[in-house]
């Protein structure tokens, strides 16, 4: 009942990601330690998630007194940031599904100017014209 048939565990030890806007980096998010483990026994099946650290920093304006605008509190310093484990038919029977979640604190800056640029940044320019791909994407679900 508790034997395992197939483990899998993939790590990411560091990423980054640059926004950019207008050939301007806007916002930089950086993670560690990023790793999912998959574990399948004949009654269950188990993934878990977890990522170490991640930070958001803010490029929007050069004179910002928090650059930084989304980390880890410090008084949440040891282990993972956040952990969430999904598990179908847990074998103590609680639940059909279970997902656990557990984060430590998060210290968040609202900065006005960065909202803006993300805000630019996500909408779509009124010369691109979505609805081919809107005719597209209704024939191929019929």
């Amino acid at each position: 009942r508790d034997c395992v048939d197939m483990q899998a565990t993939f790590c990411l030890t560091t990423g980054s990601v640059a926004l950019q806007h207008d050939g301007r980096t806007f916002a930089e998010l950086g993670f560690g330690n990023f790793r999912v483990k998959v574990v399948r026994m004949p009654e269950t099946t188990q993934v878990t998630t977890s990522l170490e650290s991640f930070e958001v920093s803010s490029r929007a304006e050069q004179t910002s007194s928090f650059p930084c605008l989304v980390k880890r509190s410090q008084a949440g310093t040891k282990g993972d940031l956040i952990t969430v484990k999904a598990e179908k038919n847990p074998l103590d029977g609680r639940a059909d599904f279970a997902v656990d979640i557990s984060m430590c604190p998060l210290d968040v800056v609202l900065n006005l100017p960065f909202f803006k640029q993300c805000a630019s940044f996500f909408r779509i320019p009124s010369t691109i014209d979505l609805s081919d791909m809107s005719a597209a994407t209704r024939s191929s679900l019929q």
